[in-house]
C-alpha cells in the first residue's frame, strides 16, 4: 500500500506548504510511527485472530486506491491519519505472528 498506492495521492493545491515530492517522505515517517508504536505494544495487547488485521489492511488498500483514482479526500491530513493506522495494523501483524509463533507450546520437536 505505501509503495504503490500512496505515492499516487496527490494534493497540489494543498495548504500544507511542503513541495508534493516531500509528501511520499512524510507519509514514510509517519507510517514508521505507527509501525514503531504497535510492534512495542504486544505484551499490553497481543492479538490472536491475525486474519482480522489483514482483513482492515485489505479494507485500507481498496480505500486508498479508490482515492488514489478518484481524488476525494479534501486534506491531505485525513491521508496521515489512514497512513498511521495503517502502520499499527501492519506492525501489529508483525509482532504477534512473531508472538504467537514463538509462545507456541504446542508444538513438539519429535526426536
Amino acid at each position: 500500500i505505501n509503495q504503490s498506492i500512496v505515492p499516487a495521492i496527490a494534493f497540489p493545491n494543498s495548504k500544507v506548504g511542503w513541495p508534493q515530492e516531500e509528501v511520499y517522505r512524510y507519509y514514510q515517517f509517519i507510517y514508521q510511527i505507527g509501525v514503531f508504536i504497535s510492534r512495542s505494544s504486544v505484551n499490553i495487547f497481543p492479538i490472536k485472530r491475525l486474519w482480522t488485521l489483514g482483513f482492515w489492511q485489505l479494507v485500507n488498500m481498496i480505500f486508498l486506491g479508490t482515492v488514489a483514482y478518484y481524488n476525494f479526500v479534501p486534506s491531505v491530513w485525513i491521508i496521515f491519519a489512514i497512513i498511521l493506522y495503517e502502520g499499527l495494523l501492519g506492525g501489529a501483524v508483525y509482532v504477534n505472528a512473531f508472538y504467537l509463533v514463538s509462545g507456541a507450546n504446542h508444538i513438539k520437536k519429535k526426536i
